[in-house]
């Protein structure tokens, strides 16, 4: 008598196959994510069903398949022996979390790594701030046409990189080149399927009306996108340093009142300028229909971040009020610095009156 769990198999078992040395995709592409690791997998692997692939790399037939926070990384990694990295490693440099980890606790960063490696994110989207962002959280799929053109060449197949999915990012860094969209995952019709970047599904975002100042607005976005994502892993912003490294920039852009507190009405206007130039990049084109109520979140933000602000916001903010990345790091480092100062200025006034 046939075995039922022969006709039906309900996860992979390593020791009936081993997949990954004989696939010939055993090494990841440059800046490819987890995602299309599998997309590749199951291209190459000839099974018919997105289930069935699932199931031999999550032991699920559908938790894994998520394109920007799938789950069961630890299953991942048990049923390719380890040879793709680490439970660690793959979320950090496979993943999207790592861009949404900055502004949070470290206590947060635990959290999301433990639902992503178990079972489901469940509510982690929430907790990260992201389905009450107003910028959306679905993630579509990107692709820069360039890119699939030379990765076609060069590894024999297009693929998604991380640096393309980013939040905020429609600008391809490496070509200055509009980045092409793929909705079938983050509309929920191929929730569950692998996908792979190609012309038959992928569309291209209206940028006929890109002016240089739009373009290079959309470019310095997504270079601070990709340096938020390249901070060292467990770095956590300070709050209070944030804020007063905000401050200490509006100062200089004259905002401030003469007494230091925030210009209200002349920030709002001032920002409001600045979200204009973002009209036609997707993700910021609530910012421009309603430049007041961004307003006021900015002001908001100026006061007191929430833990759970979406990085985009602090994105924008760095962005209007800095030239580059490197400057606004700096300010921040400096800011860091001063505030240790004054922690041992007040240290060592607060030993002397005890001694005295």
């Amino acid at each position: 008598m046939v075995s039922p769990a022969h006709l039906y198999p309900m996860s992979f078992d390593r020791s009936q196959i081993d997949l990954f040395p004989t696939s010939g995709i055993a090494n990841w592409l440059p800046n490819e994510t987890i995602f299309s690791m599998c997309s590749r997998y199951h291209k190459l692997s000839g099974n018919l069903l997105a289930s069935t692939t699932c199931k031999q790399l999550f032991g699920h037939a559908q938790k894994g398949t998520a394109h920007d926070f799938p789950s069961r990384i630890d299953m991942f990694v048990q049923n390719t022996g380890g040879l793709l990295g680490t439970t660690d490693d793959i979320i950090r440099e496979r993943t999207l979390l790592p861009f949404y980890l900055p502004f949070r606790s470290a206590v947060d960063e635990e959290a999301a790594f433990l639902a992503m490696a178990g079972s489901g994110i469940g509510s982690m989207k929430f907790q990260l701030g992201i389905l009450t962002s107003r910028f959306g959280a679905n993630h579509p799929l990107k692709a820069c046409a360039e890119c699939m053109e030379e990765d076609q060449k060069n590894f024999g197949t297009a693929y998604w990189h991380l640096s393309h999915q980013l939040p905020g990012i429609w600008i391809c860094l490496a070509h200055e080149q509009p980045l092409m969209m793929a909705s079938e995952k983050s509309n929920g019709i191929g929730r569950f399927l692998w996908l792979l970047p190609n012309q038959q599904v992928l569309t291209s975002i209206d940028c006929r009306q890109f002016c240089s100042r739009e373009l290079a607005a959309a470019i310095k976005i997504s270079q601070t996108a990709e340096r938020l994502l390249s901070l060292q892993r467990g770095f956590h912003f300070d709050s209070r340093i944030l804020v007063k490294t905000y401050h200490s920039a509006l100062s200089k852009r004259g905002l401030l009142t003469n007494s230091g507190k925030l210009n209200n009405t002349e920030i709002g206007a001032a920002y409001s300028m600045f979200a204009g130039e973002l009209s036609h990049i997707p993700d910021f084109s609530n910012v421009t229909e309603n430049p007041n109520a961004f307003g006021g979140l900015v002001l908001r933000l100026l006061r007191n971040p929430r833990s759970g602000t979406h990085p985009l916001r602090h994105i924008l903010l760095i962005c209007w009020l800095f030239d580059t990345w490197g400057s606004f790091w700096d300010a921040y480092l400096q800011e860091n610095l001063n505030e240790k100062i004054r922690e041992i200025g007040k240290k060592e006034n607060s030993d002397q009156e005890y001694a005295s």
